[in-house]
């Protein structure tokens, strides 16, 4: 009598969700300890951990939601909705009252929430469940990661006090809510791209996809960048259904910016961010001033030059991690289809890009950095299995240890 054994990925299939249940645990723990002073940090007090950001204009905006009367600033509309709610619900009257709950939602919820779309969404653009465990890891020991390479710089105390529990998504900023949303969309795009055509689940995850993005960019506007990336990856495989309904999610999504910036900016295409240098006054009539764009090729320069600490062998090096780049997205292209490739390469570099493009950057790299290191996790997971089954090609390593890599659908 002969038993059968399941295929490989069934069986993968069956441990797989457990694992990643475990993934998401150790997450929570890390998030837990830190809580708890493991390890210890410069400034942490109780809930509170060192971050910087606009936390006081956010609560500020958030007052004047609560009692009805908004105030005009150019930002996302987003995180002061959370925050008047919760000052309606609790009652509380300054930003540390609420900043538990803050934590518990970006921390706990969303942090854990995000190793669980992480790990689908390395999933549906490899194809392979390893390599989706592989991303799902990287991300849930991220802060821990990020703990080791500090101790690299001669700051390290103050920079692990920072960036450590901002990677924990421990703090009431705008980063984590972003983030997450963006990585979500992301998923329900991929997903829904692989169904069959004019299903009404295709439908309702395109249009549902879409609407998490717009919602990312109420958060914080520079996640456009990340959708820009979705749609021109749509337009590239003619998905022109997805592309609409994407589209239309997004508007819905974006409503509650929309409905902001006409009662408190004057105009509902006052965005925030913008409206500085590019909007429309109470008249109508549109404005243009360069002198106040956030974007423009003197700061990605003055990026470049501090990126490069004006050193040709620093810069040398970073031309070749770039090319090194390049290569890997053409057979990631290749390997798992146009469509895959650009979201896995294409939406870290857009982040990235719309960033260092900013006069922000050169104040704090790491922050705006971090967001693309992130979304780019399923391309380094790729990236380091190719490169391992391109070496034992090279070295005729045993066919027994075969590439992770699987080609995805087109």
């Amino acid at each position: 009598m002969t038993t059968q054994t399941a295929p490989p990925d069934m069986a993968r299939a069956r441990w797989w969700p457990g694992v990643v249940l475990a993934l998401v645990l150790a997450r929570l723990a890390m998030s837990w300890i830190l809580l708890n002073d493991i390890p210890r940090l410069q400034e942490h007090d109780g809930w509170y951990f060192p971050h910087g950001g606009d936390n006081d204009l956010y609560f500020k905006m958030a007052q004047s939601l609560a009692a009805g009367q908004p105030i005009a600033l150019p930002l996302g509309i987003g995180q002061p909705l959370v925050m008047a709610g919760l000052l309606k619900l609790t009652g509380a009257s300054s930003f540390r009252d609420i900043l538990p709950w803050l934590v518990i939602i970006n921390g706990f919820v969303l942090g854990g929430l995000s190793v669980w779309v992480m790990a689908q969404l390395a999933y549906r653009l490899t194809h392979d469940r390893r390599l989706a465990l592989a991303a799902a890891g990287l991300w849930a020991f991220s802060a821990y990661a990020l703990w080791l390479v500090l101790g690299l710089h001669g700051e390290a105390r103050q920079l692990r006090a920072v960036y450590v529990p901002r990677q924990l998504w421990m703090n009431g900023l705008t980063d984590p809510p972003a983030l997450f949303m963006s990585l979500l969309g992301l998923l329900l795009v991929v997903q829904a791209k692989e169904m069959r055509p004019d299903g009404r689940r295709q439908t309702a995850l395109f249009l549902i996809g879409g609407l998490t993005l717009g919602l990312a960019a109420v958060f914080r506007f520079q996640s456009t960048a990340i959708l820009g990336m979705v749609f021109l990856a749509l337009l590239w495989v003619r998905q022109w259904r997805g592309l609409l309904l994407c589209g239309l999610g997004l508007l819905i999504g974006f409503t509650p910016q929309f409905w902001y910036n006409a009662i408190a900016n004057g105009h509902v295409l006052n965005m925030p961010y913008i409206s500085g240098w590019l909007g429309f006054d109470k008249n109508g009539q549109a404005y243009f001033n360069y002198t106040l764009m956030h974007f423009s090729p003197q700061f990605l320069g003055d990026s470049l030059n501090m990126l490069t600490r004006g050193n040709w062998l620093v810069a040398t090096g970073e031309a070749a991690v770039a090319v090194a780049a390049i290569y890997l997205f053409i057979r990631c292209w290749r390997q798992c289809g146009s469509f895959a490739a650009l979201i896995m390469f294409g939406a870290p570099l857009a982040s990235f890009g719309l960033h260092i493009s900013t006069f922000v950057f050169t104040i704090d790299p790491i922050r705006f950095t971090l967001p693309a290191l992130s979304i780019g996790i399923p391309a380094a997971t790729w990236a380091a299995s190719f490169v391992a089954a391109e070496l034992r090609t090279k070295l005729h390593f045993p066919s027994s240890t075969r590439p992770l890599i699987s080609r995805a659908r087109k």
